[in-house]
């Protein structure tokens, strides 16, 4: 009776490797469902038992006219009468066998002493052995399993195993001088938006080439016609391996403003003749060339969290921001650097492809810095993070977003959003989808801490320089609770877009980590699928209220009047409360105990502040307060 010992997966992959053996005119190519990499432990049983494993290999229909001229399999232990074989049906004899003299634990490379010659016809590749009892020998991959990877016989037919058992450790080896040598396909055209005025001389358009040969591209020819003009444009010094891709910008020459047609052919490669199919190296796109565009709102989506010490400069700089920027900026903060932060966002952690350090600054999804403000300034001077903005706003879009909700919808922490987005121009195959994002505003309490590695430093960090190594009495704001497919939800736009036209989409989005529901701001992002940019963005507070407002809590009621003498708080009824003020850094700037109905707190002076109000029963009541 066949056994499986313990083993475990990692990502699948379907490998290939290349390389050029000592004749000039024979290549030599690996092909496999597995890597190099095999579990400590395989396949046997308690008693002596004789296996057949095998591989199906459709792809080998691609090798026509080359030859399989070695098969390397891999053991974890001992085995024995070991042959190995190549069939067209596991149900027939096989149309090669040849037996192993010594098979040893580890990778065993079988030169076949009479090569077989590939017609086109799928194949099978295996072994026949027997494994000791006691031993568990036969060789699996690490990676996961996958169809046609793994077929198995306990001498009574074989059973094909691929969904219950990693890869087989199998390879075969095909040579000849029969593959495409110099081979380029495009796979894929970028949508080209550009600025009348910043298009030039040129206007650059991005396409993506596939190495469908032997050979390393290093060089190659692309003829491009734009408006019935054609010409072309010469690439070297590349290095795009076998099977591997890389994107190359072609320069057209300027256009006036609107939309053009523009189709690519490459022509050669590594100055010879493409030998791919030609259905594969031409594609078409269009480059549109704007003179109108829409009002951008910027956003800044912040890698964070509670145990990262040096970001309270994010702290700062975000909230520089937002008030200096309220109408077109949106920061959102993704506390993803700890998995044991209260904020911690899962959703987010494509976060981590701009960039490990913590603060890290991502500008819509297209600049990034690491640096909040200069490593020798303080946070009174010049905000890096607001110099790409500014970049940002100087170009143009194509694209509209906005988005509502109503609060009193809400039901199981879901709710529903209403979004709608529009363009100025025409798009055919239109690369635009939606991304949904909830933050939240005015969390505190007990489970909410910052390390802060500018306590008693020199370096003035907006109060933070003031403040303990770890800052228990602070609000956050801008924290993301809620990602909805952060590259965008497939079918949020329709693929062909019209100028001028609305399109509107509706999604429910669950806000199970929301603490209040009041404090929570609802983001649409505009994001462009083949740049992974963000174009534009809208936001909607549930709490449509701003400034100075009337705003219940409980049974009690509050009316907040504030000006430049102080913040006086009228509440409903007498009861013991906890009276706190934060600046927008999230520091405390007063705070008082009272069980009078009527409360002054004074402030530092204009600015954005944050009351919150706690009830004896822990209820708590957030308010943004703006004093001019």
């Amino acid at each position: 009776m066949i056994q499986k010992s313990h083993y475990f997966f990692i990502i699948l992959s379907l490998i290939f490797t290349f390389n050029l053996s000592a004749q000039e005119t024979t290549y030599e190519e690996t092909v496999s469902y597995c890597g190099t990499e095999m579990q400590e432990q395989g396949l046997g049983g308690s008693t002596s038992i004789e296996l057949g494993c095998a591989a199906y290999f459709p792809q080998l229909s691609d090798y026509t006219g080359n030859e399989i001229s070695t098969i390397r399999i891999g053991f974890v232990g001992r085995a024995s009468n070991v042959y190995v074989f190549v069939s067209e049906s596991l149900d027939e004899e096989p149309i090669y066998r040849q037996r192993i003299s010594g098979a040893s634990e580890g990778w065993n490379d079988v030169a076949l002493s009479t090569p077989v010659q590939l017609d086109g016809s799928p194949l099978y590749v295996g072994y026949t052995c027997t494994v000791p009892g006691g031993e568990f020998s036969i060789g699996m991959s690490t990676l996961d399993p996958c169809e046609n990877s793994f077929f198995l016989d306990q001498s009574n037919g074989y059973e094909d195993v691929s969904s219950q058992y990693s890869p087989l450790a199998l390879q075969v080896v095909v040579s000849g001088d029969n593959f495409t040598i110099n081979a380029a396909s495009i796979t894929h055209v970028q949508h080209s938006f550009i600025d009348e005025q910043a298009a030039g001389e040129t206007i650059p358009s991005v396409i993506t080439v596939a190495n469908d040969g032997a050979e390393t591209i290093s060089s190659l020819t692309v003829l491009y016609n734009i408006e019935g003009t054609e010409n072309t444009a010469d690439f070297e010094g590349l290095d795009i391996p076998r099977y591997g891709s890389s994107n190359i910008t072609v320069n057209l020459p300027s256009q006036s403003a609107g939309t053009h047609d523009v189709s690519y052919t490459i022509t050669s490669v590594n100055g010879k003749d493409n030998e791919a199919e030609t259905s594969t190296y031409v594609a078409a796109k269009r480059v549109h060339i704007m003179t109108e565009t829409f009002p951008r709102t910027i956003v800044c989506e912040e890698f964070s969290g509670n145990l990262c010490g040096y970001c309270p400069a994010g702290i700062v700089a975000m909230e520089q921001l937002v008030e200096k920027y309220p109408d077109n900026f949106i920061a959102i903060v993704a506390h993803y650097y700890n998995s044991n932060d209260p904020m911690y966002i899962s959703e987010y952690s494509p976060i981590i492809s701009f960039g490990r350090t913590a603060p890290n600054f991502v500008i819509n999804r297209s600049k990034v810095t690491d640096q909040a403000f200069p490593e020798d300034g303080t946070a009174s001077g010049r905000n890096l993070v607001e110099d790409l903005l500014l970049s940002e706003w100087e170009e143009k879009v194509c694209g509209t977003i906005q988005i509502t909700a109503d609060k009193e919808t809400i039901s199981n922490n879901r709710l529903e959003v209403n979004v709608s987005a529009s363009f100025n121009l025409d798009m055919a195959d239109s690369p635009f989808e939606i991304c949904l994002v909830a933050v939240e505003n005015g969390l505190s309490g007990g489970e909410y801490y910052q390390l802060n590695n500018y306590s008693g430093g020199s370096i003035e960090m907006g109060g933070w320089e003031k403040l303990p190594n770890i800052v228990t009495d602070i609000v956050y704001n801008d924290a993301a609770i809620a990602l909805v497919d952060f590259y965008g939800i497939d079918g949020s736009l329709p693929a062909d877009v019209t100028s001028g036209e609305t399109y509107e989409y509706t999604h429910e989005m669950n806000l199970y980590r929301a603490k209040n529901i009041d404090n929570v701001v609802v983001v649409a992002l505009l994001v462009n699928t083949e740049t992974g940019e963000i174009i534009n963005a809208g936001k909607y507070a549930l709490n449509t209220t701003s400034g100075i407002q009337d705003a219940a809590s409980g049974n009690n009621e509050y009316v907040i009047v504030g000006n430049r003498h102080g913040i006086k708080i009228l509440s409903g009824a007498a009861a013991p409360r906890t009276y706190k003020l934060y600046s927008t850094n999230g520091i405390i700037v007063n705070t008082t105990q009272s069980a009078a109905t009527n409360v002054t707190l004074e402030q530092p002076g204009p600015g954005i502040y944050i009351l919150q109000i706690e009830e004896r029963n822990k209820q708590m009541h957030t308010q943004k307060i703006i004093i001019n």
